[in-house]
């Protein structure tokens, strides 16, 4: 029998876990944040070395691209870009989420809109500011949406909608009006309305987007009532709107983090005397 092979640094070593690999690319991100902050959108090769690293897929299994990580990770992920630049760690959060939102989409729908662009994110508003007549096979979709974080560098945008029959709203069993989440892919389907010109989070781009009787397919469609993911996994556990709520609270604790760390490493305050 052959001797066991000796165990070499390089077999030892351990793949990078989801919050190294979000710590190693904090101080590059750090180093854009005034460019972020001027052009009210992030870099596009930041964008691309974001995706690349997997953090807008953080908490998708490995076999669709993603590190796998659960819930409490994910959040220490968006939470430590955001003490890097609080615009980054925004959309971060916003991507982490709309990954989370597509597992209520079919499979094949999915991987259409989502799997099919390298960034692969979508933008938009889950406040129904939109109308959705229904139609043979989806709706022709109109409506105006306010704060679309990331739509500069999203794959697609997307917006809530009121459904309605005809002139007559559709009502839910309980008398909700039926409220769903429509896709707009190609992304030029939607306009994107340059008016994000704000003292904070700039870096966002959280602009507003609007539809003029737009068809959207059914299956590029979900109920925004309905909780129940297609697609199993741990993040899938929790509601795309619970989750959101989460990741935008860690994103003020990592601004909150950078703050203390700005007031750490400042320069000592000396008093003359005398």
């Amino acid at each position: 029998m052959a001797p066991p092979r000796a165990m070499t640094t390089a077999t030892a070593r351990a793949e990078p876990s989801p919050l190294e690999i979000a710590r190693a690319l904090a101080p590059r991100i750090r180093e854009r944040a005034a460019e972020i902050e001027t052009t009210r959108q992030l870099p596009s090769d930041l964008v691309v070395e974001l995706a690349n690293a997997r953090l807008f897929k953080v908490a998708l299994p490995e076999a669709e691209g993603g590190l796998g990580a659960d819930v409490l990770t994910a959040l220490q992920v968006i939470e430590e870009v955001a003490r890097a630049d609080g615009s980054t760690g925004w959309c971060v959060a916003m991507g982490i989420n709309t990954f989370r939102q597509s597992a209520q989409l079919a499979p094949d729908v999915r991987r259409q809109l989502f799997f099919s662009d390298p960034i692969g994110v979508s933008a938009g508003s889950a406040r129904e500011r939109g109308r959705a007549v229904a139609v043979p096979g989806g709706y022709r979709v109109s409506g105006h949406w306010f704060f679309a974080s990331g739509c500069m560098h999203s794959a697609l945008l997307h917006g809530a909608c009121k459904v309605f029959d005809g002139d007559t709203p559709r009502l839910r069993p309980n008398g909700d009006q039926e409220i769903r989440i429509c896709y707009f892919f190609p992304k030029s389907q939607a306009r994107i309305i340059d008016n994000w010109n704000v003292s904070g989070l700039r870096g966002t781009g959280s602009h507003d987007i609007a539809v003029d009787d737009v068809f959207v397919p059914e299956e590029r469609t979900f109920s925004a009532q309905d909780r129940r993911a297609r697609v199993t996994g741990p993040m899938n556990r929790m509601h795309g709107f619970d989750l959101a709520g989460c990741g935008f609270c860690c994103v003020g604790l990592g601004v909150a983090r950078a703050a203390i760390d700005a007031f750490v490493d400042r320069p000592p305050i000396c008093c003359a005397s005398g």
